[in-house]
């Protein structure tokens, strides 16, 4: 649907001054729902009782009264304990106290009355397991007391949605995840992306890639979490898969606070298996972590003024600072002292790095017959020194020489390790304003600020790694209660995300002429430093990177809305609207992973491959010999300002049909632009506007452009404008100080982001029945949206003119740009979209049975599936047809593109899907009467054809292959936590109580089947395209099988999975020359190891008095040292094929700390 976006903001804002509303709120609401029915002795509803529920934290008071039908329902409360009071003439009073109200929840209490007078009462305390009768969701809350007491290693809250079923990680429990979090969940069967992170309402998910969470949350801040996961309600949006909604604490009429540090250090630390396999590194890697700060909070209020202003005002406080410094430690596999002398005779033999010997030809020497060329092979795989490249080799010397003797994990060969500081801070701040009964303001603040140094960021320790990240949240909210029945909740919030990275210039790798490299740039001005180029080498060799450049980039998220809640009889109906703008003022438009035929360096990205045609049959040694299939070079870096809107409204009624029966229904819309350049600084390709009348020529030789020959931007458009906007040139954009040279590149005509606005209408439906007072049958289902934010595959502002990326192909190590000149020019490399892409969305449901059990706890049984629909992924549209390159022997594949004058063009599509079906049970206990615990287990499957928008299509015309396992197709897992109080000397009254007693024990256990990866190989052309680096899967000739042996060598015979069938011919094939394997099931056919983690706590309080106490913590994370497998190899032909060698970093971890508390 296409919609004009000024003409919709006039509708909205006229609709928004017709209601009379003066601000709006964003960030779905955190707030929740109490309901019930008065029942008289007999069973009969009771009409028109007073019903009020009191926090007991804060003392705010709500009522309202029942209807005909004896139900109530009290809307918008902050999450928390309550008391409930109902009161009517000729009966007692009822009392239900210390009712926990969960965070975007319906918590339902029935009163049954008794014949009496007002003055008298009834009281019930209120059960800890309550089953979930007002709701057709699939959501479950981390409660304070798990956040607070449950193995955490890192403290970062977030990671805690890994104890609930449905919720995969790559991580363990037991991995250390402290500070900025990139947490990659995939919640049933969603990409990573479509999982949102809210704090306190406020967005907290960067809008590059929709990963990394911002402001990370403290532990001692956050109050509870609720993780929605399928089926919720039309209020929540902005994610197809769960939403993570992290709600943080409150001040109370009474003054509360914490003091403490944590301390670990490898004393305390057992050493990681591959540091045990070095003799230099057998112990613990040097570490130190301090974590230490203080949480407060209470009334505002002192002795002296009124005591009503202690129910009125109130704030919370909290500080947490880190100070961690350990030390790096990198395992590679660098070239052999032999082999930095042109020397591979290592390799005419037995060697750890490939599984037959290899032998290098010479590509100088060469004769062809019948139309096959043959090369001689270099006498003792040795290349004379006069052939030898001087900047190949100058290059090659980059890497360090091998350790002697050193050989881990298969086929490293190479150890260094380094000083790693992280300084880091977590703030929040939390002020709550009661005016009355009717008005509740209340803001909310998270901050972060984050230092990192690694001199280990980029494998070799060449090229050091500064790295800051200042991020916030904030969320200002009112409440208002219009009537007992009527609720307007609004307000707005501010979410800043900004990362900035700068390099360690005394490092040798920013300078290149420290190794003798001194070929020409073919971009040579706008250099940000003259530092090493990267390299893309085959397996099993190190890939050299060049390093971060001196780059920053960030910006902010505004959100807005409304939303009005209406009880009326036994419907609970509520409408929102909300308004969410944000963007990114990005320097850094440069792939974060390099896809094939891209780079993410500015000083160029040399790709070398086994089977270049004119090269030795191994890329090592063609660096060696100064050939390389392709060289590509970025230049002066652009900066664009990116901004993109969404506008959403919903309505929905949760309807109590019958005391048994509830119904939820409702309606979101969802209308979702593009985001665009504020400037016009971005270009696209389309290949709608691409003319082959106005192709320009291309040299079939070189593959290079014959300048004036054609339109060199044929194809590329700057949409939605018809020239540069005012202010353009002073925002950075110098191309707008000569306007006229680009003005056939502006389409006004097209939408701004070229792409058009997206309008998605998702239906969601829950139903529950409660078939006895401890059974409940609850099924939901409906359609969800996830936003995309920017990518960091594809940048539109990074393409020409903008800032150059230009590749050449089959060229000199010595001199890439040979052959250019003024009448010549390479062809360029662009990312864009498809013009026709949506955004993903998912269509969930569940069908769930819960039920209490004895032991005050309950039990969830749950199917749950999902379908995934246009999920993203890219491809090379400029990729030739397979056999394309065979074909046309000694012709440039420059020459032989589908669009002249482009080398790759990476096109972000939404053409691909997926499907997860689940069985879930979860049991808990929340910790009453000393014992609290949890067990989740997911059996599930999940298939698509694409995991990731990163994810590129290897044969752009045919991907009928790639429905597959997904890649984290986790098929079970399983994790478990228990809290206990030990059974001893519990009587706190008595000084050798206080002494002796007061120990708590907590342990989580967590298992994880293996996930799934592909076989194929990125070094060797089968399918004959001329895309350096493509990965290509090879051929499956039977059923995988797993004889699970662990390798302690390359040279083991012991495998993983069995690379050879049952008749011992090879399980895995190349694929046929000038073809892909289109064989369908071939993607992720190799199940990896899974994963164990065992952790345990052990605390003792030191009470004082009823107010004051201490305890000191005894934390051991991967408690019983158990290191994990790491995934097999995977890429045919070398040492390691089929081989797991070596063990994850996991390793049992000490931690001890003290906290005082009033």
């Amino acid at each position: 649907m296409k919609i004009s976006r000024r003409g919709f903001r006039n509708i909205v804002w006229a609709l928004v001054c017709l209601m009379g509303l003066h601000i709006c709120m964003y960030g779905q609401s955190d707030t929740s729902t109490i309901t019930g029915f008065v029942k008289d002795p007999s069973g009969a509803m009771v009409s028109n009782a007073q019903v009020t529920a009191i926090s007991e934290a804060t003392q705010e008071s709500h009522t309202v009264t029942t209807d005909k039908s004896g139900y109530y329902s009290l809307s918008n409360l902050s999450a928390g304990f309550y008391s409930l009071s109902v009161h009517i003439q000729g009966f007692k009073s009822f009392e239900s106290v210390h009712n926990k109200l969960d965070a975007l929840s319906t918590l339902s209490i029935n009163a049954s009355l008794a014949i009496g007078t007002s003055n008298e009462s009834v009281e019930v305390t209120s059960s800890a397991e309550r089953i979930q009768t007002d709701s057709g969701s699939v959501q479950h809350l981390i409660t304070g007391e798990q956040i607070q007491h449950q193995e955490l290693n890192g403290r970062n809250p977030v990671f805690m949605a890994e104890l609930l079923p449905g919720v995969i990680t790559g991580s363990t429990l037991g991995d250390f995840n402290f500070g900025v979090s990139k947490p990659g969940f995939s919640v049933n069967g969603a990409e990573s992306t479509s999982t949102t992170v809210t704090l306190d309402g406020a967005p907290a998910v960067r809008t590059r890639a929709n990963t990394y969470v911002i402001g990370a949350p403290n532990v001692d801040s956050t109050e509870e979490i609720q993780v929605l996961t399928a089926a919720y309600s039309a209020e929540y949006g902005g994610a197809s898969g769960a939403q993570v909604r992290m709600v943080s604490k409150s001040g109370t009429t009474d003054f509360h606070g914490t003091v403490y540090e944590y301390l670990r250090n490898s004393a305390l630390n057992a050493n990681t298996w591959s540091r045990n396999q070095s003799p230099t590194t057998r112990f613990a890697s040097p570490f130190r972590y301090n974590d230490f700060g203080f949480a407060a909070g209470g009334p505002i209020w002192t002795p002296g003024l009124p005591s009503t202003l202690r129910r009125k005002l109130f704030w919370f406080v909290a500080q947490d600072w880190i100070r961690y410094r350990y030390t790096d430690t990198n395992f590679e596999t660098v070239p052999t002292s032999l082999m930095h002398m042109g020397n591979f005779s290592e390799l005419l033999g037995p060697n750890p790095f490939y599984s037959t010997p290899k032998i290098i030809t010479n590509p100088f020497d060469c004769t062809t017959t019948n139309g096959k060329k043959t090369c001689a092979p270099f006498a003792g795989n040795i290349i004379p020194q006069n052939l030898w490249s001087s900047n190949g080799m100058a290059i090659l010397s980059v890497y360090p020489e091998p350790i002697p003797g050193l050989l881990v994990n298969g086929d490293q060969n190479w150890e260094a390790t380094a000083p790693h500081p992280i300084n880091q801070r977590k703030g929040t701040y939390d002020f709550d304003v009661i005016v009355n009964d009717r008005h509740h303001i209340s803001f909310r603040r998270t901050d972060l600020s984050y230092n990192e140094y690694s001199a280990l960021d980029q494998g070799l320790g060449l090229t050091g790694l500064f790295k800051t990240w200042p991020n916030q949240t904030n969320t200002l909210s009112w409440v208002w209660s219009i009537t007992p029945t009527t609720v307007n909740e609004m307000g707005g919030t501010l979410s800043i995300d900004r990362v900035s990275q700068q390099a360690d210039l005394a490092d040798p790798g920013f300078n290149r002429s420290n190794y003798g490299i001194n070929y020409n740039y073919i971009v040579p001005g706008g250099k940000d430093l003259n530092k090493i180029p990267s390299l893309s080498l085959p397996s099993p060799f190190f890939s050299l990177s060049g390093g971060p450049y001196p780059s920053h980039s960030g910006g902010p998220i505004y959100s807005y809305r409304d939303s009005l809640t209406k009880s009326s009889g036994n419907h609970l109906f509520k409408f929102g609207f909300s308004y969410d703008y944000r963007g990114e003022d990005d320097d850094d438009q440069i792939n974060i992973t390099t896809v094939p035929g891209g780079s993410s360096n500015q000083n160029g990205t040399f790709t070398l491959t086994d089977s270049y045609a004119n090269g030795s049959g191994l890329g090592l040694a063609n660096l060696a010999l100064g050939l390389a299939d392709s060289y590509t070079e970025i230049g002066p870096r652009a900066y664009t300002i990116w901004r993109g809107a969404m506008y959403e409204s919903f309505a929905q009624d949760s309807w109590k049909i019958t005391p048994k029966l509830h119904l939820d229904y409702g309606l979101r819309d969802t209308i979702a632009f593009p985001f665009h350049s504020l400037w016009g600084n971005a270009a696209y390709f389309d290949p709608a506007l691409y003319n082959p009348g106005q192709a320009v020529s291309v040299n079939p030789k070189t593959g290079l452009v014959a300048v004036g020959s054609g339109n060199q931007y044929n194809g590329m458009v700057i949409p939605g404008l018809s020239g540069f906007p005012n202010g353009a040139a002073q925002h950075g954009v110098f191309q707008a100080t000569t306007p006229d040279a680009y003005t056939s590149l502006f389409n006004p005509g097209l939408p701004r982001g070229l792409v058009d606005a997206q309008n998605a209408l998702q239906p969601r439906l829950g139903i529950a029945y409660q078939f006895t007072d401890k059974t409940v049958i609850r099924a939901g289902g409906g359609r969800f949206l996830t936003r995309m934010g920017l990518l960091d595959n594809i940048f539109p502002g990074g393409n020409s003119p903008f800032q150059p990326f230009v590749t050449v192909s089959g060229i000199s190590v010595d001199n890439p740009g040979a052959g250019l000149n003024t009448a010549t020019a390479p062809t360029l490399a662009v990312t864009t979209y498809d013009r026709n892409i949506r955004q993903p969305d998912a269509w969930n449901w569940n069908v769930t049975v819960e039920r209490q059990l004895p032991w005050s706890s309950v039990l969830s049984v749950a199917y749950v599936g999902r379908r995934g629909l246009h999920l993203w992924d890219s491809a090379d549209i400029n990729e030739p047809l397979p056999g394309t390159t065979y074909a046309n022997p000694g012709v440039n594949i420059a020459a032989l593109a589908p669009y002249k004058g482009f080398s790759s063009i990476l096109m972000e599509q939404s053409v691909a899907s997926s499907r997860y079906n689940s069985l879930q049970i979860f049991w808990e206990r929340r910790f009453v009467r000393s014992l609290g615990f949890s067990a989740a287990y997911t059996l599930a499957k999940s298939m698509d054809n694409s995991s990731s928008y990163s994810d590129t299509v290897p044969d752009t015309y045919d991907s009928s292959n790639l429905w597959g396992p997904s890649t984290f197709d986790v098929r079970q897992a399983f994790v478990a936590t228990s809290t206990y109080d030990l059974p001893f000397l519990r009587d706190k009254r008595r000084l050798t109580d206080k002494i002796l007693g007061g120990w708590r024990l907590s342990l989580t256990a967590q298992f994880l089947s293996g996930a799934p990866q592909s076989v194929y190989t990125t070094n060797t052309d089968y399918a004959g395209v001329g895309v350096p680096g493509l990965p290509q899967f090879w051929v499956l000739n039977g059923k995988p099988r797993y004889p699970r042996q662990f390798s302690t060598a390359s040279t083991s015979s012991n495998t993983y999975f069995s690379t050879t069938t049952s008749n011992g011919s090879p399980l895995f094939t190349a694929p046929t020359q000038g073809t892909f394997n289109l064989q369908h099931g071939i993607r992720d056919v190799i199940y990896g190891p899974g994963y164990e983690d065992w952790n345990a706590g052990l605390f003792k309080q030191f009470a004082i008095n009823e107010r004051n106490n201490f305890e000191f913590r005894a934390e051991a994370y991967d408690v019983f040292n158990h290191a994990n497998w790491s995934s097999p190899g995977i890429t045919p032909g070398t040492s390691t094929f089929g081989k797991v060698t070596s063990k994850t970093a996991l390793s049992r971890q000490l931690q001890l700390s003290l906290r005082y508390s009033f």
